[in-house]
């Protein structure tokens, strides 16, 4: 009999689960006309730090210095005259926040189209420009409407920009990238990166990220406790090298190593962020977002869309990712994932949030290519949080209209819930959507050694669901999975629709070379539950390959539009364009329909 993965395999790669960030000191620059800000933190941001990396840290307690109001002048045109009208520039409302909604599966999309005629500064960094570097511009002032443009220097630059600011509904504050002469994109760099200082952030939060968005501290500002950023809309930049070896300069002035779960983004707690094309590549994390707290430090509506991932990670770690989120309302769209830096352990994208899309998306590589694992930071609240249908969200997830591949054996394709691992009640249960996706394989089946333990002829995981606590059912609806060797004339690995337990739902799939499931022959630490049979819930039968049990088993080409050089869209004569089968109301009640295809090359470079 061969040799089963230990129990330490299963652990090992889900050793994730359990990351804690632990951060240091922080502060950032002023400039223009930036506010004063205060110097020690109080109680309040000290039990903020405290939820934020799950530490205690000393501080000594300071005052609040209320931010200034300024005065700026703007031109505005009038019954085809000129004339010159101030335009008051008030205090930042430091006491403005929203009461949650029910999330309703749209994505919220930035949008400016409230913004009044002469509404909002703009402030412009770069060589030549108002703000020479990043650190200048006064980012405790800014308001809605409010516009920074980074300018494309040939030099990259240096300085850590924490953002606590928020905008409102149709009046976004954007901090957008001005493209250089090429298109090259203005490049935030870790590489001797500093943190500013006055910027106000939590002390918990020194060199996080090359970009920060948090709550700011209480003896910075005076702000009602329920405060938190949002309508941000960070777009067009190229963020690298947060990450060891690199070296980075904190508040205090100290040089030392960034820690590896630094990030070339990270939120904690912000509502109505959007990320897009920006190029997040070599970080310990291409996006980070946390959710502590409650309401106050809980991460909403995050839209992350047409970015262009790679590398992110750090070599034999586990813990770090492409991106790693948790939200209430995270859509992924229109990204492109290639894998994380070459030697991790790491998933593509690990997902902690309640209520979730993917769609539209290019992944490729990691020990999961999606890893949906339950809330963690916030789960008391998050496993509560119902959708505008009424129905939990953790009871759902959807991930529809990809282009997921894989080059070698990996723990799944989209994994599911912590299961035994996990300390935090398992809430993800219910139904996992997972239609009008193409799967590649292109794998091997031959035995291999990884992380010290031996595999024989397994096949590759499609759906891995680890909670037993209730039981997942995996509704699939026309996808096709194509399995093919990873060389010339060898024998490919099939695809195992289940790692080892779970539900079957299946209509109108198609694929070349399945197997029912991916036994680990047994172990407590490895699977839990009941080893799936192989029923269609549907049909009552077990899933065969014919057509009547929800997978139609097929030789003839996949019709991929060009394979050689990853192009996986499907030609109008492939397989996949048969596929038609109805859409349950669980996705037709929430408008998720596919209605565009996913990207084949990265939106930006």
């Amino acid at each position: 009999m061969p040799n089963r993965p230990s129990p330490l395999s299963r652990a090992a790669l889900l050793a994730s689960l359990a990351s804690v960030v632990v951060l240091t000191a922080c502060g950032g620059g002023g400039g223009g006309d930036a506010p004063t800000t205060g110097g020690n933190e109080t109680p309040e941001d000290v039990a903020a730090a405290e939820k934020l990396r799950g530490t205690r840290t000393s501080s000594s307690t300071g005052t609040s210095t209320p931010t200034t109001t300024t005065t700026t002048t703007t031109t505005t045109p009038t019954s085809g005259t000129t004339t010159t009208a101030p335009v008051a520039r008030t205090a930042p409302d430091w006491n403005n926040y929203e009461n949650p909604t029910n999330w309703d599966y749209q994505p919220v999309y930035p949008s400016r189209s409230a913004c009044a005629a002469g509404e909002g500064m703009t402030f412009n960094v770069g060589p030549g420009k108002t703000y020479a570097t990043p650190k200048d511009v006064p980012w405790l002032s800014l308001l809605p409407c409010d516009t920074v443009n980074i300018y494309y220097s040939s030099t990259p630059y240096k300085d850590i920009i924490y953002l606590a600011s928020r905008g409102r509904a149709n009046k976004w504050i954007t901090i957008q990238g001005v493209a250089g002469p090429n298109g090259e994109l203005p490049i935030l760099d870790g590489t001797n990166a500093v943190m500013p200082k006055n910027t106000g952030a939590l002390s918990g939060l020194d060199s996080a990220a090359m970009i920060i968005i948090s709550t700011p501290s209480a003896s910075a500002v005076n702000r009602s406790s329920n405060y938190k950023p949002g309508y941000l809309h960070i777009t067009g930049l190229k963020i690298r090298n947060a990450r060891p070896p690199q070296k980075v300069t904190n508040l205090s002035g100290s040089t030392g190593t960034w820690g590896n779960f630094s990030a070339g983004i990270s939120i904690y707690g912000a509502e109505k962020v959007a990320i897009t094309k920006c190029d997040l590549g070599d970080n310990g994390l291409g996006i980070f977002a946390n959710s502590t707290g409650g309401e106050w430090l809980q991460t909403r509506n995050l839209l992350i869309a047409r970015n262009h991932f790679h590398g992110n990670g750090n070599v034999g770690s586990f813990s770090e990712h492409n991106a790693y989120t948790e939200a209430i309302g995270t859509v992924y769209e229109y990204n492109y994932f290639a894998p994380p830096i070459n030697g991790s352990n790491g998933d593509n994208i690990k997902e902690r949030s309640a209520g979730v899309i993917f769609r539209y998306n290019y992944i490729e590589g990691g020990a999961d290519l999606i890893a949906l694992r339950d809330p963690e930071s916030n789960v008391d609240y998050e496993s509560v949080q119902v959708d505008s249908l009424g129905e939990k969200l953790v009871a759902n997830a959807f991930v529809y209209s990809n282009i997921l591949v894989t080059r070698q054996y990996l723990q799944a394709i989209v994994g599911h819930g912590d299961g035994g691992m996990g300390t935090n009640k398992q809430p993800r249960e219910g139904k996992l959507y997972f239609y009008n996706n193409r799967v590649a394989s292109f794998v091997n089946n031959e035995s291999f050694w990884r992380n010290n333990n031996y595999f024989e002829f397994q096949p590759v995981p499609l759906i891995d669901l680890l909670n037993t606590r209730a039981p997942t059912t995996v509704v699939a609806r026309n996808n096709l999975l194509y399995s093919a060797p990873a060389t010339a004339g060898a024998t490919p690995a099939p695809i195992g629709l289940f790692y080892y337990q779970g539900r079957a739902d299946y209509q109108s799939n198609w694929t070349n070379n399945f197997a029912h499931t991916v036994d680990p022959y047994g172990g407590t630490n490895l699977a839990t539950g009941t080893k799936w049979n192989g029923v269609n819930i549907p049909t009552n039968t077990v899933i065969d390959g014919a057509t009547v049990n929800g997978l139609t088993k097929n030789t003839s080409s996949p019709g991929f539009v060009d394979m050689a050089n990853g192009n996986f869209l499907t030609t109008s004569s492939s397989p996949y364009a048969l596929l038609n089968g109805n859409l349950p109301t669980g996705i037709t009640d929430r408008k998720l329909a596919p209605m565009a295809e996913p990207v084949t090359a990265p939106p930006v470079k």
